[in-house]
């Protein structure tokens, strides 16, 4: 099968996500209702293609599955899919096993909209992001310092550096900590826990300063959207998230440092049937 440049196929349940094998991209998500998946050459606003997933033939178990041949190295991609109970608020649903997302790279940017009538409303739009990922590790290794000699530094990535007075020349970011390791070499650090890293939105929290009548961020990152894509906005170079981590994790073995993850497993930041549907809510 076809669609406009682009050959079809069936596509395989497993793995889940996106993953490629030199021709084909298959693309596979569970969902309990009927999908379409939507891709987007990169940085447009329309798609390029909507494919409605077939389920007599694209669908083992739970999984719908669906391969296309053709597309960039880079683009974004989506989910549409049909739920019987009306939800407010669906955008187009992000996959839970997206590595990279795309739509929030710049902290704390609202949505353009010309009013803010409820909290959801300044949920930014995102979307899957497939680029290449190759990197080059070289000799870089866990240090596995033993338990009773580790000396741990909980870090928020964006705070760690986002005053000038850290004096780094990418604050608030991935690259930013990397200034700082002969800081924390100077302290005895062995290992640095790092504040939930994956994509949520800051711009979630309900409640406004109360002098100013600026909305207040959602600062800590406790409502993830993605339990697999790092925080666009901490990385320096915008879209580029998983390399600047990658050289993070890179920077800090390379200088004894090992690197804990504190990760957020028991709920995401969406609500019941009156919030935004970005993810699970949507697709289940």
């Amino acid at each position: 099968m076809t669609a406009g440049s682009y050959a079809i196929a069936l596509g395989h349940p497993l793995p889940l996500g996106v993953s490629r094998d030199g021709v084909f991209t298959n693309f596979a998500i569970v969902a309990d209702h009927p999908v379409t998946l939507v891709i987007f050459l990169a940085d447009q606003a329309a798609p390029t293609l909507e494919l409605a997933l077939n389920p007599s033939c694209q669908r083992t178990g739970d999984v719908w599955h669906i391969a296309v041949q053709g597309l960039p190295d880079v683009f974004e991609y989506g989910y549409r899919i049909t739920s019987p109970i009306s939800l407010p608020h669906v955008p187009l649903l992000l996959d839970p096993y997206a590595k990279a997302i795309s739509g929030a790279e710049v902290w704390s940017q609202l949505p353009t909209c010309p009013a803010y009538a409820a909290p959801w409303d300044r949920i930014r739009p995102r979307r899957g992001r497939v680029a290449p990922q190759a990197f080059d590790w070289g000799t870089a290794r866990p240090p596995r310092t033993p338990l009773s000699d580790t000396i741990i530094y909980e870090l928020h990535v964006r705070g760690f550096t986002r005053h000038s007075s850290s004096g780094v020349s990418n604050p608030g970011t991935f690259e930013g900590i990397i200034e700082k390791i002969p800081y924390l070499q100077a302290l005895g650090v062995t290992a640095v826990e790092l504040l939930p890293i994956t994509e949520f939105e800051e711009n979630d929290n309900p409640r406004d300063h109360p002098d100013t009548g600026a909305g207040l961020m959602n600062y800590w990152g406790y409502h993830p959207l993605s339990f697999f894509a790092p925080k666009a906005a901490y990385a320096a170079q915008p879209g580029e998230p998983i390399k600047a981590f990658k050289h993070l994790v890179k920077a800090l073995h390379e200088a004894g440092i090992e690197i804990i993850l504190d990760m957020v497993f028991n709920h995401t930041g969406e609500g019941d049937i009156r919030c935004p549907h970005v993810v699970l809510p949507g697709i289940g």
